[in-house]
């Protein structure tokens, strides 16, 4: 039989076995990187202008293996600004620890935050009060210039705040706006 032929006696699945396995060490590296347990790479660091952080000691299974996929996701990720690619991580967020990781990702390269109406309301249930003051300020800006695009979304995203945040002026000015802009 010549190369590259399956046998009747082959599983196309044993084949996929290792696939999986680097698979799963590349992305159980991202989520080291995201839940701070590993440092972020240098040339994403430069990228961000963060300042290089002390190294650390690294073994064979930390290393991240460049598949030919990742590495044209490297290049298209060059051009992008710092900026942008925080912006995509805070996009991206789907849980709570996910969004407090882009948003300090934010705050260590000294961003604003951008004024999108979506993105800005992901962050309202952060944990950090001064965190969602700045959101608010820059929200109620936004909404100086135009109405909400999406206000059933928003007041879900301001009710989840109001129940999460802790008394004080955050919560206050959260249920203002939610009082505010409740259809």
């Amino acid at each position: 039989m010549s190369r590259g032929h399956f046998s009747r006696e082959s599983n196309a699945l044993d084949l996929n076995k290792s696939g999986n396995t680097s698979y799963e060490r590349y992305k159980a590296n991202l989520h080291a990187i995201f839940d701070g347990k590993a440092p972020l790479p240098t040339g994403l660091r430069e990228l961000a202008g963060v300042g290089a952080a002390a190294p650390v000691e690294q073994t064979k299974e930390d290393v991240i293996e460049v598949t030919p996929l990742a590495k044209s996701s490297r290049r298209r990720s060059a051009v992008q600004s710092p900026y942008s690619l925080f912006t995509e991580a805070l996009k991206r967020a789907s849980t709570h620890d996910e969004m407090q990781h882009a948003v300090a990702a934010f705050k260590e390269a000294k961003h604003e935050f951008p004024s999108d109406e979506d993105l800005l309301s992901k962050v309202l249930t952060h944990p950090d009060e001064d965190i969602v003051l700045e959101v608010l300020c820059h929200l109620e800006a936004l909404f100086a210039a135009q109405p909400p695009k999406n206000s059933r979304l928003l007041v879900t995203r301001l009710e989840d705040a109001a129940f999460l945040s802790k008394p004080g002026a955050a919560k206050d000015r959260i249920l203002k706006m939610k009082a505010k802009y409740r259809a």
